[in-house]
């Protein structure tokens, strides 16, 4: 007879089954919804890529790189917008100037205060810039 403090195997057996199908849920559960839920209703790329595969009966590797293309459009448009905005009409750098100014005002409103006098000193411009670095751009510290 086995000792009463031994657990026996089906116990064991039970709990890494248990273990493995939570793991595989935790894993793959979320794709597998996104795939049968279709393209995100505020991702934009997602539905054009959607669209385009719909009407032009792209496969799945075409529509990975029409997603692709319109990612990296959107970096080149930013790049452009936001790389010297000297360049910009003067009604549209104010209202990104406007922009950037709401969304430091809300980041702050949802930090600690410890970590807003973190933000507040490392948003103030270096000695001799122009201004601060835009809203979500690391320091040399935070690297």
């Amino acid at each position: 007879m086995k000792p009463s403090s031994a657990i026996p195997r089906w116990i064991l057996a039970a709990a890494a089954a248990g273990f493995v199908a939570g793991l595989a849920v935790g894993v793959l559960g979320p794709r597998l919804v996104e795939a049968a839920s279709g393209p995100a209703e505020d991702d934009p790329h997602a539905r054009y890529a959607a669209e385009l595969a719909l009407r032009y009966d792209l496969d799945a590797e075409q529509v990975r790189q029409v997603r692709l293309v319109l990612e990296e459009r959107d970096r080149t448009h930013r790049r452009v917008l936001m790389g010297d905005p000297l360049r910009l009409p003067p009604a549209l750098r104010d209202e990104v100037a406007a922009a950037t100014r709401r969304a430091e005002e809300r980041i702050k409103y949802v930090l600690t205060d410890a970590q807003r006098a973190r933000f507040l000193r490392d948003s103030k411009p270096a000695a001799g810039a122009g201004s601060a670095g835009p809203v979500g751009s690391a320091t040399t510290e935070d690297r």
